[in-house]
């Protein structure tokens, strides 16, 4: 009896010995991965023995293995080779992060559908084995220090969509990019040469701009015949040393006398060239100083109203009109008034004014102005409430239509939520998006019920660019309101809606998606990916808790409020106006949510960000 003792104790311990205490085989990489990036431990939840458990932030499985790798914005800094060892890989988006290696191997991704690895410090060429890549539909490598010639194969993958390179140093030529499934394209900001393929000549300009020597449409520099038929297959030198080098290795020397002769009537031409643009400049100075001093005889015939009920049009001296409770002030004030552009959006030009008074104001410009606006701006000077930007005067004329509105130096919400995510960023805190949420659903609902009857306005434009926020502790107010009923032939921005035609139930789904960006901290749409379609995939697959943005994440305990703002959002989106709900009811689930913590609270009390640095980060852009 003691042999098959001993027997079945020695083979327990052999068994014991040879079992791998870590069956998965994505464990190895992704700990050699975390080992070589992540040196602030935004990757603590990575200490379970299975990255498939669901406690590994960013990552999810399918049928054991790991499928689906999402690390933005985590200050991720090194090298990734590590991952190459991930095969099953369908998803990888390592985004905004400081990681600065080539790219590994890609033979090994065949299963790869979407590979984001944009505004990091990436370098080096992009891998031959790009070609192994059969079910590729979006890359986007924009914003490294990638270099060299496009590898063949990227031409090649059958189920491209996306390909974002724009803000790198790529150089060579593109014919090989003749892809016609393309949707989303950008090469902006390298180094290529030659000729544009015609599979890509729809895209815009800005996709092929700020190259070295690209040709041919959508471009206006054509192609010469010599570039069409030899096309380099290396960088243009800029030496000019180099280029007259070519020169006489070929022969082509020019005598000094031709030199001359040159440089001679160049500088004529010049001349010539400058005389006739000093003559313009200053014609045009003289003709707008005397429409100025026409405008000037105007000024003095300017509206002044103390109230808008009192009249129609307020008391009528000439065109410029300023609404209830508004200190007036000249023209000529305004138009001397410092301009600062703030942005250009589908309606016109916005500008920062700033008078010598001291008085600074928002001056939009509109493109165009219908006929019948004036009752629109009758109904948009009377609008007055504290999360509702003021329209403070208007001035139209026959050739163009300002608009005044008060100046919020805080920005925009869409400042507030994705600018500045590098380093040194204070993660914005989830009472103050509750309360954003809050101050835009009040806001929208006001202007809702007060421009139903007769005119029935809606918003029309509503984006996270449209909400501004009025105090440092993330107030925020609807901006822009109802500019589609004063412009013509204007179509509305929310290009995921099912429905183009403004309206208020469009207003609801543009606030669900202004939500969404709340909740995850992502812009709108991004790589060409609509945030909407995104949010939907991944909560269809049980995976909710993966859209939240990493910032709030760190507070596990306002994740079943997150969840319910979610819910209200997805309701919002419904694809059926009929089950949208209207924006009061918005309003009230928000409230719900909040449960009295920051409806009646003083604003002024709670700071935005988790610490108490006083400088804010936001931008001045309220466009």
């Amino acid at each position: 009896m003691e042999l098959p003792f001993l027997y079945l104790l020695l083979l327990l311990l052999f068994s014991s010995c040879n079992c791998d205490p870590n069956p998965n085989p994505d464990f190895a990489p992704l700990q050699a991965f975390k080992s070589s990036v992540d040196a602030f431990n935004y990757l603590s939840s990575w200490d379970s023995a299975d990255p498939c458990s669901g406690k590994w932030l960013g990552v999810n499985c399918l049928r054991g293995r790991v499928t689906r790798l999402v690390l933005q914005r985590l200050n991720l800094t090194g090298e990734i080779h590590a991952i190459a060892g991930l095969s099953e890989l369908r998803v990888l988006s390592l985004k905004y992060n400081f990681l600065s290696s080539t790219l590994p191997s890609l033979s090994h991704w065949k299963n790869m559908k979407q590979l984001f690895l944009s505004h990091n410090h990436l370098s080096g060429e992009i891998p031959d084995g790009i070609s192994e890549l059969r079910r590729l539909w979006r890359l986007d490598l924009a914003h490294n220090a990638f270099s060299g010639h496009l590898p063949v194969g990227l031409g090649r993958l059958p189920r491209l969509l996306t390909l974002r390179l724009e803000s790198n140093s790529f150089a060579g030529t593109i014919l090989s990019l003749n892809l016609s499934t393309l949707e989303d394209f950008n090469i902006s900001g390298n180094n290529f040469v030659g000729v544009i393929p015609q599979s890509l000549s729809l895209f815009p300009p800005s996709s092929f701009s700020g190259n070295l020597d690209l040709c041919g449409t959508p471009l206006l520099s054509k192609c010469s015949n010599s570039t069409v038929n030899s096309i380099p297959n290396h960088p243009v030198s800029e030496d000019p040393k180099a280029i007259m080098g070519g020169l006489a290795e070929k022969g082509d020397r020019i005598s000094s006398t031709a030199v001359i002769a040159i440089v001679a009537v160049d500088s004529i031409v010049l001349f010539l060239l400058g005389g006739a643009f000093i003559y313009c400049y200053w014609s045009r100075m003289g003709v707008g100083a005397e429409k100025r001093e026409k405008k000037g005889g105007l000024v003095e015939r300017m509206v002044y109203s103390s109230s808008f009920h009192g009249s129609r049009r307020g008391e009528e001296r000439g065109n410029l009109v300023f609404f209830e409770g508004c200190k007036a002030f000249e023209l000529d004030e305004l138009l001397r008034a410092s301009a600062e552009m703030l942005g250009k959006g589908m309606f016109g030009a916005a500008y920062k004014a700033a008078m010598e008074n001291g008085v600074q104001v928002v001056v939009k410009r509109l493109k165009e102005r219908k006929k019948d606006g004036e009752e629109v701006l009758q109904v948009l000077g009377r609008l007055r409430n504290k999360n509702v930007v003021s329209l403070r005067a208007c001035y139209y004329s026959k050739d163009e239509t300002l608009l005044v509105y008060d100046f919020l130096p805080y920005g925009s919400l869409h400042s507030f939520l994705h600018g500045n995510r590098g380093p040194g960023r204070t993660p914005v805190r989830w009472k103050s998006r509750l309360r954003i949420a809050l101050d835009a659903a009040r806001g929208l609902a006001f202007l809702h019920q007060t421009c139903r009857q007769p005119l029935n306005l809606s918003h029309g434009n509503l984006t996270s660019s449209n909400i501004l926020l009025s105090h440092p502790s993330a107030s925020a107010c609807i901006s822009d309101f109802a500019l589609h009923h004063l412009v013509p032939h204007t179509t509305p921005s929310i290009r995921q809606s099912p429905q183009k035609k403004p309206s208020q139930k469009l207003d609801v789904y543009g606030f669900g998606i202004v939500l969404l960006e709340i909740l995850t901290g992502r812009p709108s749409e991004e790589s060409g990916v609509s945030l909407v379609e995104w949010v939907q995939c991944v909560v269809k697959e049980e995976w909710t808790s993966e859209v939240f943005d990493l910032e709030l994440m760190k507070d596990r305990q306002c994740e079943e409020e997150m969840v319910s703002l979610l819910q209200v959002a997805l309701l919002c989106l419904s694809e059926s106006t009929s089950q949208r709900p209207n924006m009061s009811k918005v309003v009230q689930l928000i409230q719900e949510i909040c449960g009295g913590r920051i409806g009646n609270e003083d604003s002024s009390t709670t700071p935005a960000y988790d610490d108490s640095d006083s400088s804010s980060p936001l931008s001045k852009d309220t466009t």
